[in-house]
């Protein structure tokens, strides 16, 4: 997707403020932004009339390349599905017998240009765990132990089956299988405080798996995470 459509007039000092605020933004957030070849030279000169002079390529990915990752990606979770649906049946009866709640829930996470979706787990804590405290990183990550996550639940993150109903996510095209974890609007929010390029993350489509989780870089550790994140 290519936006092309910032306009600015140099005689008008409001103009100016808000060519030189986009190109910022267009910094911040990692998107490379171009001056037209038909006025490289005269970019900012009071005589140049209202002009296109940015050409920002959001998404530089080549339609082929997009078609099969996309193709890649509702295969993947297709057959991911179809394969795992015994699995799926015998961890919702485990669930219903270890404390009778319900079987999934869901959250609103953070998609690209920070939209956000609902994404689908496994429940593995007990029901309503965060009504009053609110969102927080498991314990878990930093390798505690977190009183909110029940027995079944316990075995389901260490195999990461909790994970299994994200593939509906991916079969929807919300998310892709290797991306980003997405993570919760509340969290988001809180990490950019500390991590100023942490929005880059935005511009790939959220994934299953990624680098950062391959390589055994949870969110406790937001820096090491948006590197693995960026390449």
């Amino acid at each position: 997707m290519t936006w092309t459509g910032l306009y600015w007039r140099s005689t008008n000092p409001t103009g100016r403020s808000f060519f030189f605020d986009a190109l910022d933004a267009c910094s911040e957030h990692g998107v490379n932004a171009k001056v037209h070849r038909d006025h490289e030279d005269s970019v900012l000169v009071s005589e140049m009339s209202v002009e296109m002079i940015v050409n920002v390529d959001i998404e530089p990915w080549d339609m082929q390349d997009y078609m099969m990752k996309r193709a890649f990606d509702i295969v993947f979770a297709g057959v991911g599905l179809l394969g795992l649906s015994p699995v799926i049946v015998g961890i919702a009866v485990a669930l219903k017998l270890d404390d009778g709640g319900s079987v999934l829930y869901s959250q609103e996470r953070t998609a690209v240009f920070g939209e956000t979706f609902p994404v689908y787990k496994f429940r593995s804590m007990v029901e309503n765990a965060e009504e009053k405290i609110g969102a927080k990183i498991s314990e878990e990550d930093s390798g505690g132990v977190d009183p909110r996550v029940t027995s079944v639940g316990r075995i389901l993150r260490q195999a990461h089956f909790d994970e299994i109903p994200q593939l509906w996510s991916v079969l929807q095209g919300d998310m892709s299988v290797v991306g980003p974890r997405p993570e919760r609007p509340a969290l988001d929010l809180d990490i950019q405080t500390g991590v100023a390029a942490w929005q880059k993350r935005w511009f790939v489509k959220p994934g299953l798996t990624g680098p950062a989780q391959v390589s055994g870089v949870t969110g406790t550790d937001p820096m090491e995470k948006l590197r693995y994140n960026i390449e």
